[in-house]
């Protein structure tokens, strides 16, 4: 098969999608405009006198997040495909690195390194590629750096482990709306997908507001 045919075949991975059509996905494809909207809420409150780089960055990603997904839900093929997962992966790992760098101070070096064995052990759920999880398997080792990182932040900075937390929760209740999209398909046919882009761009949202607020200083007062 010709390269350029396999970037545009055609994919159907959503319960909502019937047919080939541009708009066979609405529902799949608005809530993406959660991102965008997060996204700008967060950067129309960033005070650019001061040094808000990280929030900045985060953000623009968060609403190229959103764009890449609506691309996906929209023209579903296999180049809009990398257009929906590429700023996801850039997202969480510029997210993480942020945490290990910025929120637990470790050197640039040791950042990298922590980042590089966050991403590799996405690796070990491999084995949980069932498909009752619908390939939500993919996402368990951030769910499970939120409640860690949570964890080992608790009692020297309960308010920042409060909010890992939070993204922790918000985190979880997303991936089982995203793993019971196939399953729910006989009776609820527009599926779930739609609900875990509204819960998952809650948790970017928060995820935000985290690298907003320590930026702000408001974690050490």
């Amino acid at each position: 098969m010709d390269p350029m045919e396999v970037l545009f075949q055609n994919i159907d991975n959503y319960c909502e999608r019937l047919t080939t059509l541009f708009w066979a996905e609405p529902l799949n494809a608005l809530t993406n405009i959660l991102f965008i909207i997060f996204g700008f809420i967060i950067l129309k409150s960033i005070n650019f006198k001061k040094d808000k780089t990280w929030t900045f960055i985060l953000s623009i990603n968060a609403i190229i997040v959103g764009v890449g997904s609506f691309l996906f839900h929209t023209f579903a093929n296999v180049l809009t495909k990398y257009a929906d997962i590429i700023p996801i992966v850039i997202f969480m790992t510029l997210f993480f690195y942020f945490t290990f760098r910025k929120v637990f101070n470790h050197s640039n070096l040791k950042s990298i390194c922590l980042v590089v064995i966050f991403m590799l052990s996405g690796n070990l759920f491999k084995w949980l590629d069932y498909p009752m999880f619908n390939g939500s398997h993919g996402y368990f080792h951030c769910l499970l750096a939120l409640f860690m990182i949570s964890f080992i932040l608790m009692k020297e900075r309960p308010l920042i482990a409060k909010d890992y937390f939070i993204g922790g929760i918000l985190f979880f209740i997303s991936l089982i709306f995203r793993s019971i999209d196939h399953t729910l398909c006989s009776s609820f046919p527009v599926g779930t997908h739609f609900l875990w882009h509204i819960f998952v761009s809650t948790l970017v949202f928060r995820l935000l507001i985290i690298s907003r607020n320590f930026e702000n200083g408001i974690y050490q007062k």
